[in-house]
């Protein structure tokens, strides 16, 4: 049952990595969270949530970005994906690499997988 989300998920991370953040936007709920990687933060709403990208991507090159490792649970009209990602970016003349893995909640809207949920958590 994976095969299915690794498309979607490919396609969510392109569409931040191209900058098509009305293309991200359509794949997230109106209410979706993102949760910091410290648990500690918490952004709500689908139009506060791309904004994260896209500010991070308007000082941001990505060098590199690598998903593996995915994993997709499903229960019912919920699945929940993990997977690994590598990612080198340029930032402010700066090179920065991590590793770590991203974990989505999907649900069922409009007949289609959309993220509800999301947070990463970076290898140490």
């Amino acid at each position: 049952m994976s095969e299915p989300f690794e498309e979607l998920v490919h396609t969510i991370n392109q569409a931040w990595i191209e900058r098509d953040f009305a293309k991200l936007g359509k794949h997230l709920v109106p209410d979706c969270v993102l949760v910091s990687p410290d648990f500690k933060g918490r952004i709500i709403g689908r139009a506060a949530v791309v904004k994260t990208y896209e500010e991070f991507m308007s000082h941001s090159q990505i060098n590199e970005f690598k998903e593996s490792e995915l994993a997709a649970d499903v229960f019912g009209e919920m699945v929940m994906v993990t997977y690994r990602f590598d990612m080198t970016w340029t930032s402010g003349g700066a090179r920065s690499t991590v590793v770590g893995h991203e974990m989505l909640a999907f649900v069922r809207s409009d007949a289609q997988w959309k993220v509800a949920w999301r947070t990463q958590v970076p290898r140490g």
